[in-house]
């Protein structure tokens, strides 16, 4: 699970009716506001009053970081501001959870609080989210079990590397407790407040988005509170959807036809969801489905390309009353940089009427993948937010129901050149020993140490990482280490790409590590990526592409720039260059 540290300030003492009436006066309006756009408000609406203002970003925290269910946003903040601290809770540092030793706590919000832990069986690190029943705020209702029990059954239902993985759920000790995959990250809603990232690569992550909704649409789930903050961004660009507590399994057609219709979790009628981010159909309390979470989909892929929401009231209210009646403003309009492909896309996803809107997300993700078929241009100007690249531009045919060839690419450059290095650090039970180090492919390494690489280029292109190991029987297989998903846009030229952190196994040995570095995408890998499971390549038939690929690749120069830093070069015109390392662990 990708967490982020929410800060949770404990409060005592009774709270004014008066007071109250101004925390959810502020709490209300901050919630209708884009993360970016909160602080200045809250700057001007709290003033000088510092514990005001604290409690209020501890509300939205609470807010932002759970699901809403179908409690109003008063309830959700008494809620909250009636919380005990996360020392009361009695899960200190060293307490045990099943066969997982807690490490520390890492988030809080309104259905309970998320541990770092390590699972004491396999010596991994896990995510725990955790339900104490009778604790004031951190659910431990029925009906909260139930919802938390339903985001377990529903997100272990599915099996995609861009959806969270569940390890376990279970009961004791007065508990409810989810085991997830941990994973260091930024929730979507983070990046977009730090205006660091261009369009580009947020349209890259859409496509994931899109690519792990469509295989739960398929299994028949439906997310029903799709937005930024559960929605979550590895350092490599990998993409995790989390917080499936408000899914619901719709009936197939071969379902059984004595059963019900959904499985929902709320009353007919209830409202369920986060405001700024619900269909016109979840606002009016309708009867939803897949297409739900298609319009909330096209929220935030209005929120991408434009900065802000398409819906935003004075109140959650009045939010819910323009997304139910009326149409937003047009993304050009804000943003005259976004091409009319995009705007069409965003245009339809938003339809009041579901038969109007894209039918599936594998449709959407064919759109974006089209849209990133052109490396972007080396030079953007203005907000980065507002960026699009060249190769969103070549994609305007696909909004008339057009397809772009993927093989439709601009002639390569002359050669191809890349610098690299090797990051290692030291571990120990899974915790670093030391700070990160500058590593040599000549140096001997130790299992259960990581490693990452930093990769710059003066061109643009796609980046992998391809390793031949063996699996848990002890048969060598190829993973695919880098990217994790199927690449959604070239690399930006002059920019440094940061990999994830790779972990040594325990058996010894000699692992081979291929750094591949091309102009245009990887058939063979990227094939590999589209059904890979952890990175590891399952058909025998792409693996053989792969190595394929691997052994008609020209040979390459190759010196020390400094910094243990290595710079290579492809002889000729080749279009990809790659160099194989040979690392060694004991």
């Amino acid at each position: 699970m990708l967490v982020e540290t929410m800060a949770e300030k404990p409060h005592s003492g009774e709270v004014s009716t008066e007071r109250w009436h101004r925390v959810r006066s502020i709490l209300e309006m901050a919630l209708d506001l884009a993360p970016a756009r909160r602080a200045d408000y809250l700057q001007g609406a709290c003033g000088g009053d510092r514990e005001l203002r604290a409690e209020i970003e501890s509300l939205l925290a609470a807010a932002e970081g759970s699901a809403w269910f179908d409690q109003p946003a008063l309830a959700l903040a008494h809620a909250t501001a009636t919380m005990e601290t996360p020392a009361d809770t009695g899960l200190q540092r060293g307490r045990m959870v099943g066969n997982y030793r807690v490490v520390e706590q890492i988030g809080q919000g309104g259905m309970g609080a998320v541990y770092q832990a390590i699972d004491e069986r396999l010596n991994r690190p896990v995510a725990l989210k955790v339900i104490l029943r009778g604790i004031s705020g951190l659910g431990g209702s029925a009906p909260d079990r139930r919802r938390f029990a339903q985001e377990a059954k529903a997100a272990s239902a599915l099996n995609h590397p861009n959806i969270v993985t569940i390890y376990e759920y279970d009961s004791g000790d007065g508990m409810d407790f989810i085991a997830m995959e941990y994973i260091q990250g930024a929730s979507l809603d983070r990046l977009l407040g730090r205006h660091e990232v261009g369009l580009t690569t947020f349209l890259g992550y859409a496509r994931q988005v899109a690519g792990a909704m469509a295989k739960a649409h398929e299994a028949g789930i439906v997310h029903r509170d799709l937005k930024p903050a559960n929605i979550m961004v590895t350092g490599d660009g990998v993409v995790k959807v989390l917080d499936f507590g408000l899914a619901k399994r719709e009936k197939s057609a071969a379902a059984d036809p004595n059963a019900t219709q959904t499985q929902g979790l709320t009353q007919a009628g209830g409202v369920v969801g986060t405001p700024s981010y619900m269909s016109p159909e979840q606002v009016m309390g309708e009867s939803e489905d897949w297409r739900s979470d298609i319009f909330s989909f096209g929220v935030i892929l209005y929120e991408l390309a434009c900065g802000r929401r398409p819906f935003e009231g004075k109140t959650v209210h009045a939010t819910m009353s323009l997304i139910a009646h009326q149409e937003p403003a047009a993304p050009a309009g804000l943003n005259p940089s976004v091409p009319p492909a995009l705007a069409a896309l965003i245009g339809r996803c938003l339809k009041k009427d579901p038969a109007e809107r894209p039918q599936s997300m594998a449709e959407i993700a064919a759109a974006l993948a089209a849209m990133a078929q052109t490396p972007p241009p080396s030079k953007t100007r203005g907000n980065p937010r507002r960026r699009l690249a060249a190769g969103v531009l070549g994609a305007v045919a696909l909004a008339a129901g057009l397809w772009v060839s993927r093989g439709n690419h601009p002639a390569a450059p002359a050669g191809r050149e890349l610098t690299y290095s090797i990051e290692a650090q030291k571990m120990r039970d899974g915790q670093p020993l030391a700070e990160p180090y500058t590593a040599s492919a000549a140096d001997s390494f130790e299992g259960g140490w990581r490693f990452r690489l930093r990769a710059q280029s003066p061109q643009s292109g796609f980046l992998y990482l391809v390793n031949q190991g063996p699996d848990e029987s002890g048969v060598a297989r190829l993973w695919i280490l880098y990217p994790r998903a199927p690449s959604a846009a070239a690399l930006p030229p002059n920019q440094e790409t940061v990999t994830g952190w790779m972990v040594f196994d325990r058996n010894p040995g000699t692992e081979k590590l291929w750094i591949v570095w091309s102009a245009r995408p990887a058939p063979a890998i990227e094939t590999a990526l589209a059904g890979a499971a952890e990175g590891r390549v399952e058909s025998q038939d792409t693996a053989t592409a792969i190595e394929r690929l691997l052994a008609g690749l020209g040979p390459v120069q190759r010196k020390a720039v400094g910094n243990g830093a290595v710079k290579l070069e492809s002889a000729g015109a080749s279009e990809t260059l790659a160099e194989v390392l040979e690392l060694k662990h004991r």
